[in-house]
């Protein structure tokens, strides 16, 4: 209704035009206006012009593999008669191409091809499928080495594959591939265990996977494939474990020692057992403890105590893991508690000393504080504020500071050197890390510690200040000596042109998976670095490519602003024979996907169709928008025309 509205008035506008301009008027100005009308109304209408057309390509491309994999087993002259022999459709042309690590259009089966060290499919595909063929012939052992997942590819692009097969079915084995597992595994929890399995030539046959006591029988459906299992394994105990995936030996494998693989792990305890102590219990102890009780991993061995009863407490100090001592004031009836106490973070554990009002050192305290030395209590207003150390500590990065309640006392000891400062005000040390003998401790000279309870709100289900703090330190104390970062490469040897697979397991300071990391690999070969993309749980994985024969060392590197966390080293050793003749024979697993994927069909090299047969051609649909508003030429157009319009009727008088 709109544009038949448009239309009478634009020719009620041309006849009231030509009324008042009929002699001196010309039809080709007035034609000038109609455009620049008629251009404006489609601007203003939003009107949409669409064509669509759908047709289908002729154009059949034979894809021939050309690769050193394919020349090794003297396949060039079967592969060149399957590009020749495989029909196609009356009226359809055929475009031959040849691949290895490039493809390249051949003017004939005896074209010149260019020496290759690898085969990509993927990447041949990916290049002929830009010329919008009717469908691909793709002719080859199958042998993969590159990138790009070729499966993926052609379920996207919409154009048959009619894969060929060349090559006899490769040699007979199967191999234990892959074990994942998580950065970090508690005693008590029972976790998924993803397993990998590939095999070739066992079509079939029955194979049994094992990892540790559990077992899966597995009837193996194709030539060649790989297969993923999850088991669900219990840790029931702490301490170094070791996972092993074992594949039964079939008879006539080819390669019995691929057959394990283990992965080691290091079972953390599942309940961390602390010893609260107090013998002067104030407002905040009940704060403190509840606040110890928020994670369920740890287990509160002992309650505040009274003057006079750190004897009775003693005798679970050794059943604790890590000591907090709030507010303690040495007494010397308590000898023996302290004199075990001592001896119990010397030879490796852990203590919390939290200093605040009634605070007393004497001869066995002081020798848990910073260089053994006497406090001074200085009253003020000590806001506190995370150092470069702290900044690495998961837990202590994401407190806001700046909405914490400052510290109204602050209980300072003398300088002490190895002492890592954590949060500071001013020159005031805060609170920081030492170690002791074999232990370590974290002493928090700041007072009354308790209001980081009433800090910031924060959501439901999230710790406030006060436990984070208490918490990450206390882990700190009891898992900060295992090794941050572990670095492994998929396997200990690799083919010349192989990838090389690398994961870097990260645990944070408190035992935790470390995540958010900004993690780089590098080798000691000219190479770029390689970021590392992290896969969750604290682990990491790259992939490195190109690196040449010989034994190479590489190193992962964790940054933080700019600044080193860590780093972790391993090495692995390339051969020289290269990754193409690492895998002969027919490859028909992949084949066959590519072929399903796309909804073309497979054939043996020995059992081409018929003369019969027809491809199915994919049909392309082309379509030709024009929306006036959203072309900015139009409006150009629109300048142009009525400039000059306007220009000439000026000249002869009519405006």
């Amino acid at each position: 209704m709109l544009i038949a509205a448009s239309a009478v008035l634009l020719l009620l506008s041309i006849a009231a035009y030509w009324r008042l301009f009929p002699a001196r008027g010309a039809w080709w100005l007035l034609g000038l206006r109609t455009v620049v009308m008629l251009l404006l109304a489609g601007v203003l209408v939003g009107s949409v012009l669409e064509r669509s057309r759908t047709t289908i390509p002729d154009r059949v491309v034979v894809l021939v593999d050309r690769s050193e994999s394919m020349t090794a087993a003297g396949l060039e002259a079967m592969a060149a008669d399957a590009a020749l022999a495989f029909p196609l459709a009356q009226g359809s042309s055929r475009d031959q191409w040849g691949f290895g690590d490039s493809v390249y259009r051949l003017q004939g089966p005896d074209s010149d091809f260019p020496e290759t060290g690898r085969t990509e499919i993927g990447q041949a595909l990916d290049a002929v499928f830009r010329t919008r063929p009717g469908a691909v012939v793709l002719i080859s052992d199958g042998q993969d080495n590159g990138e790009t997942d070729p499966v993926a590819l052609v379920r996207e692009a919409g154009i048959p594959v009619y894969a060929v097969g060349c090559g006899l079915t490769g040699e007979r084995n199967i191999e234990a591939s892959v074990v994942s597992l998580p950065a970090v595994v508690y005693a008590g929890d029972t976790v998924d265990i993803r397993a990998r399995v590939r095999f070739s030539g066992l079509k079939g046959e029955q194979a049994v996977v094992r990892l540790d006591e559990q077992a899966r029988t597995v009837l193996l459906r194709d030539e060649a494939a790989q297969q993923e299992f999850v088991f669900r394994v219990g840790f029931p105990r702490p301490g170094a474990r070791t996972v092993r995936l074992v594949v039964d030996s079939l008879a006539g494998e080819s390669n019995y020692l691929d057959n394990v693989r283990a992965v080691a792990v290091e079972v953390e305890p599942s309940r961390l057992s602390v010893a609260y102590v107090s013998n002067r219990p104030g407002p905040g102890s009940r704060f403190l403890a509840r606040a110890l009780e928020q994670d369920p991993r740890i287990g509160l061995s002992s309650a505040a105590a009274a003057s006079g009863a750190l004897s009775l407490t003693s005798q679970a100090l050794g059943k604790a893991d890590v000591f907090v001592l709030d507010g303690m004031a040495e007494t010397s009836g308590d000898a023996g508690f302290w004199q075990e106490l001592l001896s119990e973070v010397k030879a490796g554990k852990g203590a919390l000393v939290l200093a605040g009002p009634g605070f007393r050192a004497g001869t066995y305290l002081k020798q848990l504080l910073p260089g053994g030395m006497d406090v001074n209590r200085v009253s003020g207003s000590f806001r506190p504020a995370p150092t470069k150390a702290a900044r690495v500590m998961p837990w202590l990065a994401d407190l806001d500071f700046e909405n914490l309640p400052p510290f109204a006392d602050a209980f300072v000891p003398g300088p002490a050197p190895g002492t890592e400062p954590w949060l500071q005000a001013g020159d005031t040390v805060l609170a920081g890390a030492y170690e002791l003998g074999q232990g370590r401790v974290v002493y928090v000279a700041g007072s009354p510690l308790w209001r980081w309870a009433f800090g910031r709100e924060t959501e439901p289900g999230e710790r406030h200040a006060l436990a984070t703090l208490l918490l990450g330190a206390v882990r700190f104390l009891a898992y900060s000596r295992q090794e941050p970062f572990v670095l492994e490469a998929d396997k200990p040897g690799h083919f010349l042109g192989e990838p090389v697979r690398v994961v870097l397991r990260a645990i944070a300071p408190d035992g935790r998976p470390w995540t958010g990391l900004d993690l780089t690999l590098s080798t000691d070969s000219t190479g770029p670095v390689v970021p590392m993309a992290e896969q969750g749980t604290g682990v990491y994985r790259a992939e490195l490519a190109g690196l040449t024969a010989g034994r190479h060392r590489i190193q992962a590197v964790a940054l933080l602003d700019d600044s080193v966390l860590g780093r972790a080293v391993t090495n692995v050793e390339v051969s020289d024979q290269g990754v193409e003749l690492s895998e002969t024979g027919l490859d028909e697993q992949l084949l066959r996907a590519l072929a399903r994927a796309s909804g073309g069909e497979y054939f043996g090299w020995d059992s081409l169709p018929s003369p019969g047969f027809r491809p199915r051609l994919a049909s392309i649909e082309r379509r030709f928008s024009f929306d006036p508003r959203r072309t900015p030429w139009v409006y150009v157009v629109i300048a142009l025309i009525a400039g000059l319009e306007w220009l000439l009727r000026r000249r002869r008088g009519l405006l």
